[in-house]
């Protein structure tokens, strides 16, 4: 209460039975718990006396699939300042007709809370860019593609395609297979890369091109989960 208080102040003077209370027994009808409610109101401290609350949370507690996935989100992102009819429906609608379900949706809203609320023509701009890295619509890595490109220019696209190209010694041919085929490399710092193109490279001794039809490995913990399986064998 306290946090919520400090950050808007005119809680205060708000009605408990005209205003508050409705928004609460809407929530708990909702299924929201009482610390979920709690959690959401330090959340969205300025939205959560508005009228239309309720009806927003109804409508992204299915899009999420679950209360926690919900506020996970929000902590990136003020869902609730947005107009649901003017923009995040028709990106929805639009993910959809790229060939993403409503699982898929879901995880990429958490992933990147705020593809849903950004401007369709940038949402648009975001799923050419997915195409452009080699991943079409309605395949299976698209979502991921998605993840990986959202909200970069593609400057910065090509920035990370030339590194990887550089750091693997691809051709355009290979950077352009590895990429589609596990395009969240794109997502990851040059150290990263760079560890594991030596550990691919020069430690294991792998063709680069072998890299690229299997890239999938350098989504893996080199640490954890490569270093360890290759030394034991």
């Amino acid at each position: 209460v306290a946090a919520v208080v400090a950050r808007d102040p005119r809680s205060l003077c708000a009605s408990v039975e005209r205003t508050l209370a409705p928004v609460v027994v809407g929530l708990s009808d909702l299924g929201l718990s009482r610390s979920d409610i709690a959690r959401l109101a330090s959340l969205a401290v300025h939205r959560f006396r508005k009228e239309d609350t309720v009806s927003k949370l109804q409508y992204y507690l299915h899009l999420f699939g679950s209360s926690e996935n919900l506020l996970r989100a929000m902590k990136f992102c003020d869902f609730l300042s947005h107009s649901l009819e003017r923009v995040v429906k028709p990106n929805v609608v639009f993910l959809r007709e790229c060939g993403l379900g409503a699982c898929d949706i879901a995880k990429l809203c958490i992933q990147r809370p705020r593809m849903i609320t950004a401007n369709l023509q940038h949402l648009q701009a975001m799923v050419a860019c997915a195409e452009n890295i080699g991943v079409p619509r309605g395949s299976g890595m698209f979502r991921h593609a998605l993840h990986a490109v959202a909200f970069m220019s593609e400057a910065e696209i090509t920035a990370r395609v030339e590194y990887l190209k550089s750091t693997f010694t691809w051709t355009d041919a290979e950077v352009g297979i590895a990429v589609s085929r596990a395009p969240l490399m794109l997502t990851r710092s040059k150290e990263s890369l760079q560890r594991r193109s030596e550990f691919f490279i020069s430690e294991v001794g792998l063709e680069p091109s072998y890299i690229a039809q299997q890239s999938v490995l350098l989504g893996y913990s080199l640490e954890a989960r490569l270093r360890p399986r290759y030394y034991v064998v």
